[in-house]
């Protein structure tokens, strides 16, 4: 099985030189960002752990309009693919495209991102998601906390397959936690080091 990262792997990158409503959690950052998590997919097999560079690769046009690409290396777990996918801020929101399967690009997180803000997404694996905003809420990690994160869950549906999972966005860094459930699987990342630029 392919586990893919769409939402908050979109989140990571892009630098703050524009403002919209919901930049304070997602924040924009320019070519040459890197954001470093580490993973941790627990399964009936047991434990793995891994590692996901995420970064703004270049800034491309396509179809007359801007975007920035993003390159994802996995690393650590078989079975993550490296992903390259486009996105762009707007003041509605962050749309991403899959450039390699000529779709149309897809609104990744509205603008603006409130308390029971909910929207609907499809990943190119055909996954139907509805994603909410349920709350404001400190997260406390063993090597850091992050005040007043905005936390969302999400649900995943593609035939009888069904995918869920949460993600906590912190103000002026975008996703620094995210968990995944799957037939049993459970895949973890969190943020050890991020250089918005």
């Amino acid at each position: 099985m392919k586990i893919y990262f769409y939402f908050l792997l979109v989140v990571l990158l892009f630098s703050c030189s524009k403002k919209h409503s919901g930049s304070e959690y997602l924040p924009e950052c320019g070519v040459g960002s890197e954001y470093i998590y580490t993973l941790e997919l627990l399964s009936i097999a047991g434990k793995q752990t891994g590692q996901l560079i995420s970064r703004v690769e270049s800034s491309e046009e396509i179809s007359g309009i801007n975007y920035n690409k993003i390159v994802n290396i996995y690393s650590g777990i078989p079975g993550l693919e490296n992903e390259i996918f486009f996105i762009r801020y707007t003041p509605e929101g962050i749309y991403r495209l899959e450039k390699s399967t000529n779709s149309k690009e897809q609104i990744l997180y509205p603008f603006p991102l409130l308390i029971n803000t909910t929207w609907n997404f499809k990943d190119r694996e055909g996954y139907k998601y509805e994603c909410t905003v349920t709350s404001n809420e400190d997260l406390y990690l063993p090597e850091k906390t992050y005040k007043n994160c905005l936390k969302i869950t999400w649900n995943g549906k593609k035939s009888y397959n069904e995918v869920e999972g949460l993600e906590y966005l912190a103000p002026g860094i975008g996703v620094v936690k995210s968990v995944w459930k799957y037939s049993g699987v459970v895949m973890e990342m969190v943020l050890v080091k991020d250089n918005c630029k």
